[in-house]
């Protein structure tokens, strides 16, 4: 009998999750995704992609786009009950 080990998602479904974890998540989960997020506060899309990925070492995420993150699925948080939300799913919520 093997054990599936549970994929990232499954994982952040049911515990909190680390910061870096938590806002990629959140990001991915925005309509439009890192993209939109970067488009909305003047950043560029590559580097907030890279920013926000857990696997890419040489890229941290910094202040800038820590706000973004947070500022963009706070937005919908306020509009869709926090279960539902990306941010509220992740550990982000208010």
């Amino acid at each position: 009998m093997s054990k599936r080990w549970p994929s990232s998602v499954d994982r952040a479904q049911r515990e909190v999750l680390p910061l870096n974890l938590s806002l990629y998540h959140a990001a991915r989960e925005y309509p439009g995704g890192a993209k939109a997020i970067a488009a909305i506060y003047g950043l560029n899309a590559t580097t907030l992609q890279h920013r926000l990925s857990p696997t890419h070492e040489p890229h941290r995420i910094d202040l800038d786009s820590l706000e973004a993150v947070l500022g963009a699925t706070m937005m919908i948080a306020s509009w869709i009950p926090s279960a539902s939300s990306p941010a509220g799913r992740y550990g982000c919520a208010r």
